[in-house]
Order: structure tokens, then sequence, then C-alpha cells
């Protein structure tokens, strides 16, 4: 879900971005049912450990950072007209997205103008139909100050070095108060900690930004691609290890608490900018060669029309897939992805609605 450079495709990117809208498709059905406190099963345990690797949203902020970044032909004229595009994407598609959505979801709820706009409006993670576009709001912020970040990378990489060393500061410290206060709270007070996290955030120039973060990381991935590349094992291996160790965190806390714990804290968790490097060390080396890969590109090159619509496929296939048992809800997240994967490339036809991809 990202501005594509005018450059060879890397391949892997793709992949990675596959694996991403299955991950936000996943999350919104949801797939996984992961109450290992109450149901203490091997299949529990697996799901929330699944759950806790599939945060779609960080993946995307981070291929968008490295494409952006990777960019050399960059102009603020050109960069301003897809800011203001992914403006137009963002009020169309919440008109699209909290008519459609609230008439099958909720049809007792009068649609008028003002129900309209509030919805818009009052767009966040969790909220109204048209919530799940957060993440465009996410970007747009991000482009409208990108072209400062781009000079700093372009033209003094030390600079933007020192940048991201400030946000990772300001990021990790952050994350481990939050997980410090989250794992005492059920045995001390917390005051302290949460005293403690005021503080900090006073200092914090992007507070809980978190996908700033992500965005620059990408910008650093793509800098230091071939000591990644040449990495790979090891990045693997530290990457396996924290999504093992924030696994345990979470079953810890769960237990200590006796109620699961915040299944989507690796979003924002000091673990997950390590497992994101390991993505990327994956899939960086591999090509696409073969008809299941070439199926698996043409999905990661089209997830912003996937992203926009799946929602609303979400809301028609509750009524006709039933979800009490793993099977039915994995065919429930496969049915949602090729719906709309399918409406996006017979889309990509129609001039109208060309806006569901970005080029």
């Amino acid at each position: 879900m990202e501005v594509k450079a005018k450059s060879q495709r890397i391949s892997g990117l793709d992949f990675l971005k596959a694996f991403a809208i299955y991950g936000v498709i996943a999350i919104h059905i949801p797939l996984f049912k992961v109450d290992f406190i109450n149901n203490p099963t091997i299949g529990s345990f697996l799901q929330y450990a699944l759950r806790l690797l599939i945060e779609g949203v960080p993946i995307f902020m981070a291929i968008n950072g490295f494409l952006l970044f990777k960019k050399r032909n960059f102009g603020i004229k050109q960069h301003f007209k897809k800011t203001f595009r992914l403006f137009l994407i963002f009020l169309i598609w919440g008109v699209i997205i909290t008519v459609i959505c609230t008439s099958l979801d909720n049809p007792s709820q009068k649609l008028s103008i003002p129900f309209i706009i509030k919805s818009i409006l009052y767009v966040k993670p969790g909220g109204t139909p048209p919530s799940v576009l957060w993440f465009i709001q996410e970007l747009i912020a991000i482009y409208l100050i990108f072209p400062i970040f781009k000079k700093a990378y372009d033209n003094d990489f030390q600079i933007f070095k020192y940048i991201f060393l400030i946000f990772s500061i300001l990021f990790i410290t952050t994350n481990m108060v939050i997980l410090a206060r989250d794992f005492t709270a059920t045995f001390s007070n917390t005051n302290l900690f949460s005293d403690l996290l005021f503080s900090i955030k006073r200092f914090n120039i992007i507070d809980t930004k978190w996908c700033l973060f992500y965005f620059l990381l990408g910008g650093m991935i793509y800098h230091y691609i071939d000591v990644i590349k040449d990495k790979r094992i090891i990045l693997l291996i530290v990457g396996s290890a924290a999504w093992l160790f924030s696994f345990f965190f979470g079953v810890a806390v769960s237990e200590l608490q006796q109620s699961v714990y915040d299944q989507t804290f690796n979003f924002s968790s000091l673990f997950f900018p390590f497992i994101l490097v390991a993505m990327f060390a994956l899939v960086l080396p591999m090509k696409n060669n073969n008809k299941v890969s070439n199926i698996i590109s043409k999905i990661g090159q089209n997830t912003m029309g996937i992203y926009l619509t799946h929602m609303i496929f979400i809301s028609i296939f509750y009524y006709l897939i039933p979800t009490e048992r793993f099977i039915e809800r994995l065919i429930f997240c496969v049915a949602v992805l090729c719906a709309s994967f399918i409406l996006t490339v017979c889309a990509q036809k129609q001039v109208l609605l060309k806006i569901m991809s970005i080029k």
C-alpha cells in the first residue's frame, strides 16, 4: 500500500505486502481465538503467537519508507499531488465504506449526511465503519513531513541517522515503561510507572506515532540493504527470538492477570522492530519465478484496493460463512482476500475506480 516508484520491482516486497494484507484481514475478521486462559489448549496458544506476528500496518509503513527513501527522482510538486490523492481516497472511501457497511451491519441506522460526515471525522482504530482508514490518516500525516526527512536522507545521512536514533530511543524507552507497568500491575502499585510514562511523553515529539518510527525504519532498511542480505541468517534468528520473547511476555502477563493480555501490544512493542527487520531479511532475496509466487506477487501489487474494500466483503460474507471453527474462519479470510483482489483488478480497468490503486 505505497506510492510506487518507477523502478524495477522488488518481488520480495510484494510477497511481504501480500502477507501484511492477509494479516490485516485476519485481524479484522478476526481469524484467531486467543483465550488460552479459559481454553488452555495448544491451539489457543498457537493462535495467540500467530496473532502477535501478523501486524500488517507496521509492515506497510516500513515498505512505504523503504520505497520512498529509495526513490531518486523525488519532487515536491509530485509528492504533494500524491499526498492530496491519498486525502481524496480517504474522503471518497470514507463515504463508500460508511454507507455500505452501516447498511449491512446496522440497517436501523439512518444514513444521514451528518452521520456520514461525523463517521469520517471520527475515524480511529476500533471506531465507526470507516475506522479502517486510520492507516490512510497516518500515511498522509507522514507524507506531509516526508520531504524534510528525504532532504536529510539524501544530503546528510548522519543527520537522518541522528533523527532515527532519537525516535528509536523514545520508542524503546516509552514501550519499556509500558511493558513494565503492565507486567507489575498484577502485584504492585503502578503509579510510579504511570508518572514516569507521563514525564517521558513530555519529551516525545511523536508521542504514540509508532507509524512514523516504522516508516523511518524502512528508510534505514533500504540504506543497509546489503548488510541485511549478508546477515540474513543472524537477523532471522534474532527476529524469531524476538517473536518468542513477545509471546512469552504476553503469556506471562496474561497468567498474572488471569485474562488474555492485549493481543495488539506487539504493534508498538520493542520486539516488533526486530521481527520486522527479520521479515525484510527473509523476503528481500526472494524471486518471482513460478505460478504460485506470481499470484502472491499480484496480490502484493494490489494491496491498496484490497485494503479499501475488505471491510465491505467482511460485512457481506459475515452472513454467509460460519465462523465457529478455525477452518471456517480461515476460509472466511481467503474468501475476503480473493473477493477484494478480484474487485480491485477489475476496477483498475475503470477510470473512476482507478483511485483504488496508487501509481
